[in-house]
Parts: C-alpha cells; sequence; structure tokens
C-alpha cells in the first residue's frame, strides 16, 4: 500500500511523457492493475489486525488458527444490529448475519472487484489493439470502453461499500490499529483517481476540455487525468506518512542506521513476505470454495408421521412434524450451520407431486435446530395424492445464497421415507441422515 504513491506518480509521469496513444492507454493499465492489488492488500491488511485484536481478547488461541478464522469469531460475537445495511442497501437487501456470511460476501465484494479490474485491464489491451476500445467514448455502444467502465464502475461501487461496512461493523475492534485515516487515505487514492478519471471523460465529451489535441502545448482529456495524479501524489504521500508511520512499529529507530536504498529494500521484502501476487490466487481459491464446499454428513431428524385413508382405501391425508435435530454436519467455518428441512412428497417414479413441497424456517447458528412445525398433505388441496410412493426430507445448511436449496446452500444429508412407514395415528422417529441409511420402510 505504500508503493501506491511512487507507482501512481511514476506511472502518470511516464503517460505523459509518452507520445504514442498506445503507451498511454499500456501505461495507464498498469496503474490500474496495481490498484487492484492494493485493494485486496488493504483487506487483508484489516483482516489480519482484527485477528491479532480477536486474539489478544480471548485467553486460548488454537495454535492451528488461522486469520480468517479468528477474524471470524470476533464477526460472530457481534450482535446482529452490525449487519444491517446502509446507504439505501436496507431497502433491498436483507441485514447479513454476523459471521461467515458477513465475512464471505465482504471478501467477494472486493475480490470480486480485483478480478473484475484484471479482466478489464486484458480486455482494454486486446481491444485496443483491435481498434475496438475507443477510451474515452461513452456514447459507443460498439466500443469496449463504455462496458469496461459501466463493469468497474458497479464493482468498485460495491466493493468500496462492503469495506465500509465492514468498518461500520468491526470498527471498535479495529480501533488500536487506527483504522479510520488508513481507510481514507487509500481509499481516496484508489477510488477517487477512477471517478475522477470519469469526470474528466465526462467533461471532455462536453467540449469544455479536449478530447484529443495535436498541439503539444495544449493538453488532453488523457493527460489531465495523469497530471492531476502527479499533483494530487503529493498530498496522498503526505496522508500515508499520517496513516502508517513508521514508528507505530517501533521502525523509527532502526531506519536511522540505515541508508534509503536499504530502507527500501527492506520494504519491499517487508511487504512481499507479507502479501504477493501469489496470494491473490491462493485467497481466490479459497473464496470460491466457500461457495462450493461440501460437508460430511451427519446427525437425525425427529418427525412425527401419520396418515388417514378414506372409505375407499384411498389415501386423504398426510402429516408431518418437523420436530427437531441434532448432531449435524457443520457447514459454516465457526463449527455451526444454518439448518432448514425442505419435504416432498413422490410418486413411484420420483416425479413430485404437485403443491406438495414445503419448507421451515432456518434456525442460525446450531447443530441442535428445534422447529417443531406441522405440514398438512390434504387430498383436496394435491393431485394424486393417492400416489404417494414416499416422503423426502432432506436438511440444508443456508449459507448467503439464501433459502431454496441453491448451489451455495450445503446439504446436510437427506432421507426417503416409504409410503409402508405411515400409520393411522402419528408416530415419532428419529432418522439418520447418513448415506446407507437414508430409506426407511
Amino acid at each position: 500500500m505504500m508503493l501506491m504513491v511512487p507507482i501512481y506518480s511514476v506511472e502518470s509521469y511516464m503517460a505523459l511523457q509518452a507520445d504514442d496513444k498506445d503507451a498511454v492507454i499500456v501505461w495507464e493499465t498498469l496503474r490500474e492493475t496495481y490498484e487492484a492489488y492494493v485493494i485486496y492488500c488493504f483487506v487483508r491488511y484489516l483482516i489480519s489486525g482484527l485477528a491479532q485484536e480477536s486474539a489478544k481478547k480471548r485467553e486460548k488461541k488454537s495454535e492451528h488458527e488461522s486469520e480468517d478464522e479468528s477474524c471470524l469469531r470476533a464477526m460472530e460475537a457481534k450482535d446482529a444490529h452490525h449487519g444491517e445495511h446502509m446507504a439505501g442497501f436496507q431497502y433491498c437487501l436483507r441485514p447479513w448475519i454476523m459471521g461467515e456470511e458477513f465475512f464471505v460476501k465482504v471478501k467477494l465484494g472486493t475480490m470480486a472487484y480485483v478480478w473484475t479490474r484484471l479482466l478489464c485491464t486484458l480486455l482494454t489491451i486486446v481491444l485496443n489493439a483491435l481498434d475496438l476500445y475507443d477510451e474515452g467514448n461513452l456514447g459507443n455502444a460498439k466500443a469496449g470502453y463504455l462496458w469496461c467502465t459501466i463493469l468497474l464502475t458497479s464493482t468498485q461501487t460495491w466493493a468500496l461499500y462492503v469495506l465500509a461496512l465492514f468498518y461500520h461493523a468491526m470498527g471498535d475492534d479495529l480501533s488500536p490499529l487506527k483504522p479510520f485515516c488508513k481507510f481514507i487515505s487509500v481509499k481516496a487514492v484508489v477510488f477517487f483517481s477512477f471517478w475522477q478519471s470519469i469526470v474528466v471523460v465526462l467533461l471532455s465529451r462536453m467540449g469544455m476540455i479536449p478530447h484529443e489535441s495535436d498541439d503539444r502545448s495544449q493538453f488532453n482529456s488523457a493527460q489531465i487525468q495523469d497530471l492531476l495524479i502527479c499533483y494530487e501524489m503529493f498530498a496522498a504521500s503526505v496522508a500515508m506518512y499520517v496513516a502508517f508511520p513508521a514508528d507505530k512499529n517501533g521502525e523509527e529507530k532502526d531506519s536511522k542506521n540505515k541508508g534509503v536504498w536499504a530502507q527500501v529494500r527492506d520494504s519491499v521484502q517487508h511487504t512481499a513476505s507479507i502479501v504477493s501476487p501469489e496470494d491473490v490466487m491462493v485467497e481466490s481459491e479459497e473464496t470460491a470454495n466457500l461457495l462450493v464446499s461440501d460437508v460430511e454428513v451427519s446427525g437425525e431428524v425427529q418427525l412425527g408421521l401419520i396418515a388417514i385413508m378414506s372409505a375407499n382405501e384411498c389415501l386423504s391425508y398426510i402429516g408431518v412434524r418437523v420436530i427437531n435435530a441434532r448432531n449435524l454436519a457443520a457447514g459454516d467455518l465457526g463449527g455451526l450451520s444454518d439448518p432448514y428441512v425442505k419435504m416432498r412428497l413422490v410418486d413411484m417414479n420420483g416425479g413430485t407431486l404437485y403443491g406438495s413441497e414445503h419448507k421451515t424456517e432456518v434456525i442460525h447458528k446450531t447443530l441442535n435446530p428445534e422447529w417443531n412445525v406441522q405440514f398438512d398433505f390434504q387430498e383436496n388441496a394435491i393431485k394424486n395424492l393417492n400416489d404417494m410412493h414416499s416422503l423426502i426430507i432432506e436438511v440444508y445448511d443456508e449459507d448467503f445464497g439464501g433459502i431454496g436449496g441453491t448451489l451455495v446452500d450445503n446439504d446436510l444429508g437427506h432421507v426417503k421415507i416409504l409410503r409402508t412407514a405411515f400409520h393411522g395415528i402419528e408416530h415419532t422417529k428419529w432418522f439418520n441422515l447418513a448415506a446407507g441409511h437414508n430409506v426407511y420402510h
């Protein structure tokens, strides 16, 4: 993050000196690529700091506990209102549950911007080589610049929002790090420079500043943006000096005995030991695995079952009471689950009877949930109820994709209960969710 100021300054200066428009785009693209890496580094810095502060507050800490796990524990200890949205998002998004959901969505929000920026960097180079980029022209829907700008604007806005939400929720825990100045200094450089470039382009399209000029004494819109960054980096360097003081970690005394290049070398080596481009790949893979990770099925679910026959010996009523479950598998990083139950009636061919699908509410943060809810299947409400062959019970761990058995919800096990297992009076029974024990007669 500290290298952001010199890198921005040098690359903007080189873009100013370049005569070739393609060379200007290359220099600007390199600067923007590093910008994505800075966002990743800042997120890791906050997670690392939160993990350290969380470990200090706890008497014991597992030797094998990662920074992510420590950070997750700190989030789970927060009240639910910290996951409420703000800035208008509260009207279209439900609150995020503090813990795994909040943690993963913050990581996804920032990593999405990182990879979108890298993707747009590649597209910029390719489309510019094919003369299909048309930099600065927001009115050309057939060129790549407009669509890259829309994509970057949306993902960058979301990344800024989730980081602000992270700071709002965990600011008290991060207070020893004095995160506000760090947050403002880093975000001001990264996000302000992007929105500044959009404003410059819009002013150019309005004719207030030249878009392109053959006169070397007159700046065009791209050069104005690069020139502004060169000047703004002076203010940014002062902000970085205040936000990240050397004496914070006891480094000022040691640095007095070293030369300038030795200090630069040590700084680069220290930075590389903390985060590297390879870490971005590992972090992306770990975050993606959270979306599709499987869990080892275990536990049991207790049901109350009843079936009533009509006078002509046809099935007229099925009653299913979902009572509770015990010893379920842990689907979340914190060692718990957010379980709910789905059920449906199927015929001999495995087809679902129309109107027979139901699901319970989600019970958060437990491996032993209690529902005690009744579901009734009536002959007049379900077509061909008498064709019912079996009842399918499926238990899921709700992840941030929401209820509904989506790809991100972990499967905690299922059972198949044949029609012959139902009787005229309700009987309760524990059903094993593990594979190989889930068909009951």
